[in-house]
């Protein structure tokens, strides 16, 4: 009898089960499973337990959210925080990447200020560490400079993105493909405002790191130059404009076969420019 009764209280077995099911494609079964287990009252003091019921329901979260089922990746997220939350402080370092992939959900779904909430907890956790990640941290304020764009709030989605451009810079070289997600965030942000002395700023800045990093992105300098000789046409300042046009021109002969349709379009623009000079 005590045999059996150390066989139950193991927990091993229960998880186990979990498990198999998954194994098994019975996905929906598993999770029916662990999501009971969340409130089962001899489960919640323990320590050990939780850990695992929450590692569980975390893993299969990320399964729907890899699906981009969002909707029920947020339900098994919010079940995972709320088993780590019995056994973790809030602001544990632990628990970024559960609220990083929270505040993703919420953001695909459109849910804006929940996944807001939730980057802001994640950078929590950075922000209160005694051994921060600058990067965990510069990837937050940059979501969250994204998001606030998307409510049309300027201001805090300028001073967001600015945070993570600092942090970027002070972590060297490394981080480089971030800070261009950063300046081209900024740089659309502007041109979309018709702010173009501010678009080509942050364009420009964007050209200044591609053409740091070897071998050169030919693709993304011929975009680049393109929007900002576009953006230069749009000021009537033509001379720049015909500047950009012909790196632009020059970077697609890179990439593009000679007849491509997009010199026809260079060689419109680069007229059109040098006409009106």
């Amino acid at each position: 009898m005590q045999v059996a009764r150390n066989e139950i209280d193991n927990p091993s077995p229960l998880f186990r089960l979990g498990r198999l099911l998954l194994k098994i494609n019975q996905q929906s079964f598993s999770e029916q499973f662990f999501s009971n287990l969340v409130n089962e009252e001899l489960l919640i003091n323990d320590t050990e337990r939780q850990k695992c019921l929450s590692q569980s329901l975390e893993s299969l979260g990320l399964i729907h959210y890899r699906k981009e089922n969002f909707q029920r990746a947020s339900e098994l997220l919010l079940l995972c925080l709320k088993a780590y939350h019995r056994v973790l402080p809030v602001y544990s370092s632990y628990l970024y990447e559960t609220y990083r992939d929270l505040g993703e959900s919420f953001y695909r779904m459109d849910e804006y200020q929940l996944s807001i909430d939730y980057y802001q907890q994640a950078l929590d956790t950075q922000i209160r560490s005694d051994n921060p990640k600058s990067i965990y941290a510069a990837y937050c304020y940059y979501k969250l400079g994204v998001i606030y764009f998307k409510q049309e709030n300027d201001e805090n989605g300028i001073q967001a993105l600015e945070r993570a451009e600092k942090i970027l810079k002070q972590s060297g070289e490394t981080y480089r493909p971030e800070l261009i997600s950063v300046y081209e965030t900024l740089g659309d942000n502007y041109n979309l405002k018709d702010r173009h002395d501010d678009a080509i700023i942050y364009y420009n800045k964007v050209i200044e790191v591609l053409q740091s990093i070897e071998p050169n992105d030919s693709k993304k300098l011929c975009a680049v130059h393109f929007v900002i000789g576009s953006l230069y046409s749009r000021k009537e300042m033509y001379r720049d404009a015909m500047i950009y046009y012909k790196h632009s021109y020059d970077y697609a002969r890179e990439f593009l076969p000679e007849k491509h349709y997009n010199f026809v379009i260079l060689h419109n623009n680069m007229g059109r420019a040098y006409y009106q000079v």
